[in-house]
């Protein structure tokens, strides 16, 4: 999961999760200047121990935004 806030204005936006040749990815929404939200991917099955996790942006000139507290951790 992650935490991001920001203007809102990218093209595409996404939290991505990689393990083996598995992809699962969510897209991220920002609303504005410090209205966080929190995107979560889950279900992800690590297949040889080891995950790629990633925050893919298109945006234009004059976009931005904050990503905070990225967590991977085991579900239950």
């Amino acid at each position: 999961e992650v935490s991001t806030q920001g203007k809102g204005a990218a093209v595409s936006y996404q939290l991505v999760v990689t393990s083996g040749d598995v992809e699962k990815s969510a897209d991220i929404k920002d609303s504005g200047w410090n209205v966080w939200s929190t995107t979560r991917v889950k279900d992800i099955d690590v297949r040889g121990g080891t995950a790629t996790i990633s925050i893919d942006l298109t945006g234009k000139a004059d976009d931005w935004g904050s990503i905070d507290n990225v967590k991977f951790y085991r579900q239950d």
